[in-house]
């Protein structure tokens, strides 16, 4: 496990996406891949999650920006970030699935690998 890793992990840890009946954790993933960028085709392969439908967001920035503004965790959000942008390029944001819905937030880290955090959320 490299320095990052386990600054991600340490950042973490007790750390809950805000959902719809209780908090799902977040946790760390490392995809051992290389690539040039993330697209829907790398993260299905990886992940597992088949022929559910998807919804490619992309946009990091704005799925991050009301975690980092308001709710008990802004301040480790705001840390999470700041870990997050200062050490990967490309980041994206994507969910499968309708209601039960598997959330991935990942980039590429300076070897190409793809790594971030996943949780789960129910969507209504």
């Amino acid at each position: 496990m490299n320095i990052f890793d386990k600054e991600l992990a340490v950042a973490l840890d007790g750390m809950g996406f805000v959902n719809e009946g209780d908090d799902q954790p977040l946790q760390p993933m490392r995809w051992p891949t290389t690539a040039v960028c993330i697209d829907e085709a790398t993260v299905r392969a990886w992940s597992g999650e088949g022929d559910k439908p998807v919804l490619a967001i992309g946009n990091y920035e704005a799925f991050m920006e009301p975690r980092m503004q308001t709710g008990s965790q802004a301040e480790r959000y705001q840390h999470l970030n700041a870990l997050m942008t200062a050490n990967l390029v490309g980041l994206t944001v994507f969910k499968f699935g309708e209601i039960q819905v598997r959330i991935y937030v990942m980039g590429l880290d300076h070897q190409g690998q793809i790594v971030g955090w996943k949780t789960t959320a129910v969507q209504t």
